[in-house]
């Protein structure tokens, strides 16, 4: 036990639930100290009682915002509880199209630091974005044809 105690992949709670467990067949057979008793004030099954009625108690934040009624399509505060796709009207061609934001890199640049131009220069300043992690989720290669290029 005192080995599964110490590198268990348990938490704090289950192990304490696990004693308490035990210490109420103790004091069922009378085997337990009156230390023992005042030493547990507040049962796992207490604590997970609290923590119950908390979570009934709590009221979470609204899904739906005012840019969401207006349907502002253009407000980043809209659809908060989704993933948003940034797509910039760019000419492929003779065509203007709705694309993610793509340019080509340049020589010594790396992937990073050419996302941040290519955000840049389709955005311009006043998007505040900002990398979470400088590897690469994805990488696209498009060999355009002659016309397009």
């Amino acid at each position: 036990m005192q080995v599964e105690f110490e590198e268990s992949l348990k938490s704090d709670h289950e192990v304490r639930h696990e004693i308490e467990v035990k210490q109420e067949e103790l004091l069922k057979k009378g085997d337990t100290l009156e230390r023992d008793l005042e030493h547990a004030k507040q049962t796992a099954q207490d604590f997970e009682d609290l923590c119950q009625d908390e979570l009934n108690k709590f009221t979470f934040s609204p899904r739906v915002y005012d840019t969401d009624k207006d349907h502002d399509h253009h407000s980043i505060l809209r659809k908060l509880d989704a993933n948003l796709v940034l797509l910039v009207h760019q000419k492929l061609g003779k065509d203007f199209v709705w694309v993610l934001p793509q340019g080509l890199r340049s020589e010594g640049e790396t992937l990073h630091q050419t996302a941040e131009r290519v955000l840049k220069e389709h955005c311009g300043d006043q998007l505040n974005a900002s990398a979470t992690d400088k590897e690469i989720i994805s990488l696209r290669e498009i060999r355009c044809a002659l016309r397009v290029r």
